[in-house]
């Protein structure tokens, strides 16, 4: 379970932005904004699935300006079941600082890592 700490949420492995997540009312766009000293103090793993649809985005810079931060994409993919039950495939982007963020392919194929 998440938890809540003087810097925001930690504790937790996994981020849906599908549709049919029960939060997610409708097909509108979701984005996340992430850095890698986010992802760092997120849980003792240093890694994060972040599942989501063609709409969706990771702004893994945080800052909008369409670069990937310190992080660098990788050609190792996985496959695992997103919080909303379903086999999703993800790619991994690394940082040299041990940052992991694997991004669901239904993002990265429709140009949503900016």
């Amino acid at each position: 379970m998440a938890t809540k700490t003087d810097e925001g949420i930690a504790n937790f492995e996994k981020v849906d932005m599908t549709v049919n997540s029960e939060l997610k009312v409708d097909n509108s766009s979701q984005t996340i904004k992430l850095t890698a000293s986010d992802v760092l103090g997120m849980n003792a793993n240093s890694t994060i699935y972040i599942s989501g649809d063609a709409n969706d985005k990771v702004d893994l810079g945080a800052d909008g300006a369409g670069g990937l931060g310190t992080f660098t994409a990788t050609a190792t993919t996985t496959k695992a079941t997103a919080l909303d039950g379903t086999e999703h495939t993800y790619t991994l982007y690394s940082s040299a600082s041990g940052a992991n963020v694997y991004i669901d392919n239904n993002i990265i194929d429709n140009g949503g890592v900016i």
